[in-house]
């Protein structure tokens, strides 16, 4: 067969990449007609960002930190500050800054800067792999769309069960009547 066959058979496809979750297909000039549809770009159901570039936006501070260190618990700087600033961020979208700015309210500064600490290992290079490890989690769970709740009948027996309830009450109930034969 010839290879041309398939190149006129089959008219192109191009994707396109549309941030926060839209792909548009676009098909070649014969065909004009684009189609939008929702998908999941992640196993996670929404758009995680590039966690490597993100802590390359963070800036990282030590101080002498308050826990166990042993004889250099005064000498040596082990507790690690995260500074990230989220509206200044390049790698993160428009929609997810709003998001995270709207998540993460009680955490972030006047100045719009998120800061997290580690102080819990004794050198500094752990404190430093927790914080990241702290950061990712945060924006990660922070990023996650809240999923809808599907409202649901009661089944026919839990619905038997509470009339059968109902009228055990209402005769308990009823014999309180405080009517006495005398």
């Amino acid at each position: 067969m010839n290879r041309d066959f398939f190149k006129r058979a089959v008219p192109p496809v191009i994707l396109i990449y549309r941030p926060f979750s839209y792909i548009r297909f676009y098909v070649s000039p014969e065909f004009t007609k684009s189609v939008s549809l929702p998908i999941h770009l992640s196993q996670k159901g929404y758009m995680a960002p590039d966690f490597e570039k993100l802590i390359g936006e963070c800036s990282f501070a030590t101080a002498r930190s308050s826990g166990s260190g042993g004889q250099k618990v005064n000498k040596v700087e082990t507790k690690v500050l995260l500074s990230f600033d989220i509206s200044n961020s390049e790698i993160l979208s428009d929609a997810q800054k709003k998001v995270l700015a709207e998540k993460l309210r009680n955490r972030i500064s006047k100045e719009g800067i998120l800061q997290l600490t580690s102080e819990t290992e004794r050198s500094q290079l752990m404190n430093r792999k927790a914080v990241i490890r702290k950061f990712e989690n945060l924006i990660e769970r922070a990023l996650q769309p809240v999923k809808k709740r599907k409202s649901t009948r009661p089944t026919a027996a839990s619905v038997k069960k509470r009339l059968e309830r109902k009228k055990q009450i209402s005769e308990k109930k009823k014999n309180r009547g405080g009517r006495f034969e005398g």
